[in-house]
């Protein structure tokens, strides 16, 4: 019995790319533009504070 072989894929990592700003970073951009969000959990309940559009 022979068994064929099929080559693997090849593996590629992640590639860092260059950034603006931390700010950039963690700015999540949403349908509205501007996606970010606080969230407080208190005695199982979520309260969300969203804040301003990026201008």
């Amino acid at each position: 019995m022979s068994e064929s072989v099929q080559p693997r894929p090849q593996y590629e990592s992640p590639r860092l790319t260059e950034v603006g700003s931390v700010k950039d970073l963690t700015l999540g951009e949403g349908i509205r533009g501007n996606d970010d969000t606080f969230v407080f959990s208190i005695w199982g309940h979520q309260i969300s504070i969203s804040y301003g559009e990026l201008s």
